[in-house]
């Protein structure tokens, strides 16, 4: 028996776990070195991730809608491009506008705290979508190769940056 690795790149719960897996990659890193999330640059020094702000709960919302945009809307090309401008939207932004604003000092910005945010949103988004599809007796929605492939690499990319910028 051969491993079959497109197969897996099909199953949308899968690769939702490999790119969930490789955001939070970033996360332990800062928490490991550091010993906390928080940076010293940060406006909410102490605040737990997903709670006690309105800017926390809107990551947290991304995080959702991206797990469950195959619910919302019927599995159809247009629902996996808006997943894959998700995974890349609030990620990437997030990542350009601390360089913008905190470039000589990225490691002690906002940008972990908020990605834990992110997560969170996906970890609860993971919950809801299977109980829907308990509750519903709906099947794993299958996916197209190529855009998992465009989802993981771009996670896998964003994670990269991510830890590199640690050590700046």
């Amino acid at each position: 028996m051969t491993f079959n690795y497109k197969k897996i790149l099909k199953n949308n719960k899968i690769v939702n776990l490999i790119c969930f897996i490789i955001l939070i990659f970033p996360v332990f890193i800062k928490t490991i070195l550091t010993g906390k999330i928080d940076g010293n640059c940060a406006n909410d020094i102490g605040r737990y991730p997903g709670i006690n702000s309105w800017q926390a709960n809107i990551h947290m919302i991304y995080g959702i809608l991206y797990i469950n945009l195959f619910n919302i809307f019927e599995k159809t090309q247009y629902s996996e491009n808006l997943s894959i401008f998700l995974i890349i939207f609030y990620p990437y932004y997030n990542l350009i506008k601390r360089l913008y604003y905190f470039h000589n000092s990225f490691h002690c910005s906002e940008f972990y705290k908020n990605r834990a945010d992110y997560i969170i949103g996906i970890f609860y988004g993971g919950i809801i979508n299977t109980l829907f599809n308990l509750f519903n007796n709906i099947k794993d929605i299958q996916l197209d190769e190529n855009k998992s492939k465009i989802k993981i690499y771009l996670c896998l990319l964003n994670s990269i940056i991510s830890t590199i910028l640690l050590y700046k």
